[in-house]
């Protein structure tokens, strides 16, 4: 059957509106950094909340890019190549525009390109396919969230809280690694011999999920005296 006049337009208006919709959203989407250092927290023990946003003076984050060392403030757009380091009790999250959110904890040191830890810890909330790496172990998920930690002797450790995760070598010197909810790794400096795989610890994870929800929400402590 033939369909009417009116049915033709009906569905060329529809069809309209779906792609100028889907044009808005990824204009919206494009509009967005790829990469900003969304929050600064303090952990201040003994205080309600424990995690207060920082003073824009004493933002207790370092970053360098290319080689010197830049001002820094928070919702900053970071390059790739640019390295963000954390002071004592301090956190902040970077928020990924294509992929979502990475906490990294205090004493740690990052690389944009994806996201390269060179030292410290990482606890990675994420939505899209991702890469976190060391030296050593790349670890690629697709919607997942996890902890990717650099110890000082550049021991890498993988504990993932939900979702998957493919941790393989650089070096191709073991076979991937695919780690579940619950499971994790731990792989040695140099990384030539097969990481060790067991059990993650629960409640770690349960806390760094609660630590990235409180210093995503952290405010200024003058406005939580108000509250």
């Amino acid at each position: 059957m033939k369909p009417s006049p009116g049915h033709v337009q009906r569905w060329l208006v529809f069809v309209t509106l779906v792609l100028a919709l889907a044009g808005s959203a990824s204009a919206r989407q494009s509009a967005l950094p790829p990469v900003q250092l969304w929050q600064i927290a303090r952990e201040v023990p003994g205080a309600d909340p424990r995690w207060q946003r920082v003073d824009a003076n004493r933002p207790g984050v370092r970053v360098w890019r290319g080689g010197r060392e830049i001002a820094v403030q928070r919702l900053m757009v970071l390059q790739p190549g640019d390295e963000i380091e954390t002071g004592q009790n301090v956190a902040a999250v970077l928020r990924f525009r294509d992929a979502g959110d990475t906490l990294v904890l205090n004493g740690t040191r990052v690389r944009i390109g994806s996201l390269e830890v060179l030292f410290g810890r990482v606890f990675a909330l994420l939505r899209n396919r991702f890469t976190v790496s060391s030296e050593t172990v790349v670890a690629g998920v697709e919607g997942t969230s996890f902890v990717f930690e650099v110890d000082r002797n550049r021991v890498v450790r993988v504990a993932v809280a939900d979702g998957a995760v493919v941790c393989r070598s650089r070096q191709g010197a073991w076979a991937p690694v695919r780690l579940r909810a619950n499971e994790a790794l731990r792989s040695r400096y140099p990384g030539r011999g097969p990481p060790l795989v067991g059990n993650a610890d629960a409640r770690e994870l349960r806390a760094y999920e609660a630590m990235a929800l409180a210093v995503s929400r952290a405010q200024p402590p003058d406005s939580n005296k108000r509250q």
